[in-house]
């Protein structure tokens, strides 16, 4: 299978070689712009505020290119349990719009903010690139990532900023560590698959995780040995090495400490008065994490209120949300649920996409705009819950299921997709544990690095599986390149 598969992708990829090199540049845009624009516009003011839509620009420019492959080649290298869960997605959107008669505005940014990567995940379906060229994006990416590694030097010991802000070119600290901690799933990856040696590999992680110790980034001491031990187990199929077991252990020891340390050493006492703060999640964790994760909001609202927009939303929860004290991350997810309990379409469906979105452009702005202001950096499920209900939050679980399997898959393929499959399996499960920590979605470089990847492997993974048929069938079989199902 695996050489027969290996086959199939040389031979796919062979096939569009030509157009795929005319515009294998593309990619690169893309990262500049994820990288660089917001940080030249909100940070350094160089560039005007419209610079930040052009993530959007590109995703509609992804989108026509995908069409134009599409209509000349007459391939969609994507498969039909995508497009139907796809489908579902739609509808689950259309219901929400029509059950709160969700204005245009709101609709209009619902479809951004929620559609906007989709074209992302279909480039890699329509154009086939080369093992090379994906290897030089990887290595394109892995130098913005170093780039990060002085900004953040800098930022942390010269400009002396606040250290939610030590971000590098990405503009949040815990932002920017959860790339980090992508990049150095992908570097244990590519070590798992004897794709770079131990020494080499040891001095990525470490490298990648110093910056991590210079901003407030608590939930990288609990993601960090979840990826790592994903990949190891993904990679193992099944059977994992003691030995590495043991260094990953070892490793992830000596990382804690160092991590904790660095706390000590970089903010000192800081947080010594703040219930939350890192120097009380080591001297007296139950407080922190209870006041970090939970609040008394919900003992002090009353549900039945919560939407009743003629005294608007805010009258009910305003000292709450906005004063001094935020709504806790799992206490902000709880919430809908709560609220939205008392209509059951409203919890399965949600309040429309969109609806409960704020937007630079007042017009863009939804009815219940006061929710995204419930928490300073509101977790991507209680979005999910408010706009697009249990329904839509359960789409988007599968696709993640779908791209994980898609990993676990292509982990037994040859070559350098395995490598990239065994350290992308931990960045899916780092995208699900970060459902309940930060939205996501609203960070284009986690959101177009993650959905242009994932569209990468399940690309891969089709052309395996469809062009290996046709050498079983022959390629007059209802197998051959230009079927769209598996």
């Amino acid at each position: 299978m695996n050489t027969s598969g290996s086959q199939a992708v040389n031979s796919s990829l062979s096939n569009n070689i030509e157009n795929s090199t005319k515009i294998n540049r593309f990619p690169y845009a893309i990262f500049l712009v994820i990288f660089f624009v917001d940080f030249l516009q909100l940070r350094l003011h160089m560039l005007p505020k419209i610079a930040i839509l052009l993530p959007e620009i590109l995703s509609v420019f992804s989108l026509l290119i995908v069409l134009m492959y599409i209509v000349r080649f007459g391939v969609l290298r994507v498969s039909v349990k995508y497009i139907i869960l796809f489908f579902f997605f739609i509808l689950v959107m259309i219901s929400g719009y029509i059950l709160n008669s969700v204005d245009v505005g709101p609709i209009i940014s619902g479809l951004r903010n929620y559609l906007k990567y989709v074209p992302f995940f279909l480039l890699p379906a329509v154009i086939n690139y080369t093992d090379e060229q994906i290897a030089k994006q990887i290595k394109f990416l892995l130098i913005l990532a170093l780039i990060q590694i002085p900004l953040v030097i800098v930022q942390k010991f010269v400009l002396q900023i606040d250290m939610d802000h030590v971000a590098g070119t990405l503009n949040i600290g815990s932002i920017l560590s959860l790339f980090l901690l992508g990049v150095i799933a992908l570097v244990f990856g590519f070590y798992l698959k004897n794709k770079l040696k131990l020494g080499i590999s040891l001095f990525f992680i470490v490298l990648f995780f110093f910056p991590t110790m210079l901003n407030e980034t608590k939930s990288i001491i609990i993601f960090l040995p979840i990826v790592i031990v994903t990949s190891l187990v993904v990679s193992s199929r099944g059977q994992v090495n003691k030995g590495r077991l043991f260094a990953v252990f070892a490793l992830g020891v000596v990382m804690l400490v160092v991590f904790i340390a660095s706390y000590k050493i970089f903010f000192g006492d800081q947080f010594a008065d703040e219930e939350g703060g890192e120097n009380k999640f080591l001297s007296n964790p139950s407080v922190a994490i209870q006041h970090y994760l939970f609040s008394d909001i919900l003992q002090n609202i009353d549900p039945k209120k919560v939407l009743n927009l003629d005294k608007r939303v805010v009258g009910e929860i305003s000292e709450i949300s906005f004063g001094e004290d935020r709504v806790a991350r799992l206490d902000s997810i709880f919430l809908p649920m709560v609220v939205l309990s008392q209509d059951v379409s409203k919890l399965a469906l949600g309040l429309g996409a969109g609806n409960a979105s704020k937007s630079f452009i007042p017009i863009f702005s939804g009815k219940y705009k006061e929710f995204a202001g419930l928490n300073i950096s509101m977790p991507a499920l209680a979005i999910f819950l408010w706009e697009i209900g249990i329904i839509g939050a359960l789409i988007f679980l599968i696709f993640f299921i779908f791209i994980f399997n898609d990993c676990i898959f292509m982990s037994k393929q040859p070559g350098l997709i395995s490598a990239i499959a065994v350290g992308w399996a931990g960045v899916v499960v780092m995208i699900i544990l970060s459902l309940t920590y930060k939205p996501f979605m609203t960070f284009s470089v986690l959101g177009v690095l993650f959905w242009y990847f994932s569209g990468l492997l399940s690309a891969r993974r089709w052309i395996i599986f469809h062009e290996s048929r046709e050498e079983i069938f022959g390629k007059n079989s209802n197998f051959n390149e230009h079927s769209n199902s598996d």
